[in-house]
């Protein structure tokens, strides 16, 4: 029998800057390759008392050659 395993999905934290009205989130995705290979997919910060928001997506991995 083979035992079922945990993975992480997701990632949330919020904070704030200075004062607590002046909230901060960060959060990230995790997806998997077709070994298994987790990896984060989208990670995302946003302030938006200082009106800021980051988003990086990765995608387009390839399997190497090895070498």
């Amino acid at each position: 029998m083979i035992k079922p395993f945990k993975k992480l999905m997701s990632l949330d934290v919020t904070t704030y800057i200075d004062e607590p009205d002046k909230k901060v989130g960060f959060n990230v995705t995790y997806k998997d390759l077709p070994d298994g290979t987790q990896y984060a997919n989208s990670t995302t910060l946003d302030a938006q008392a200082k009106n800021l928001k980051i988003v990086i997506v990765n995608s387009g991995y390839k399997k190497g050659s090895g070498k």
